[in-house]
C-alpha cells in the first residue's frame, strides 16, 4: 500500500516521504480500515518534530485521525462489521500504521467511543439530549466523561 511516512524526526519537508508499505493485518479487537480520509492531529506534530519524543520502529506512518470504511476484522469482532463506516482516531497511538495511509488497523473500542461521541454530539445540536441521557451513555465510556459533559453544558450556558 502506499503511505506518507516518516523514518527520522524533524522538519515535515525534510523527513516526510510517500513509499511502499505492507499492508497491516488486524490483530485480535483490531478492525482493517480502508481510509477514506486523513486528518493531522496536534499530536503528530508533535511526534514527528521531536518535541513529545516516540520511539520510531524502522518508520511511522502519522495522522492520529480519519474516516473510512472496515474491510476486515481480526479475532473476536464481528464479521458483519466490515462495510462500516468509520470515524478513527488516536488511529497511531503506539503503534507504527496512522491514517496517512491507503488502510490502517485500529482498535474496535477506539470506533465504537468514536460512534459514541458522533451519536452524542448530533443530540447536542439537536437539543434532545438531557444531562441524565449524556451521564448515563459516557459511564460506559469513561475516558470520554468529561469531554462530552463539559460540552453539554457549555451549549446549555449558550442557549
Amino acid at each position: 500500500m502506499r503511505a506518507a511516512l516518516y523514518r527520522d524526526m524533524g522538519e515535515a519537508a525534510e523527513v516526510f516521504h510517500v513509499s511502499e508499505v505492507d499492508r497491516p493485518e488486524p490483530g485480535p479487537g483490531e478492525v482493517l480500515v480502508r481510509v477514506h480520509a486523513s486528518g493531522v492531529n496536534p499530536t503528530d506534530y508533535k511526534a514527528r518534530s521531536g518535541a513529545v519524543p516516540r520511539p520510531i520502529d524502522d518508520y511511522q506512518i502519522p495522522h492520529q485521525d480519519g474516516a473510512g470504511v472496515i474491510e476486515a476484522v481480526g479475532a473476536g469482532v464481528d464479521s458483519g462489521r466490515v462495510g462500516e463506516r468509520v470515524w478513527l482516531w488516536l488511529a497511531a497511538v503506539g503503534r507504527r500504521c496512522g491514517t496517512a495511509a491507503e488502510w490502517t488497523t485500529a482498535l474496535l473500542r477506539l470506533i465504537d467511543d468514536c460512534a459514541l461521541r458522533r451519536r452524542l454530539w448530533r443530540a447536542q445540536r439537536r437539543r434532545v439530549a438531557t444531562e441524565h441521557d449524556l451521564v448515563h451513555q459516557a459511564r460506559a465510556w469513561p475516558r470520554a466523561w468529561t469531554e462530552i459533559l463539559t460540552a453539554f453544558r457549555a451549549s446549555q450556558r449558550a442557549a
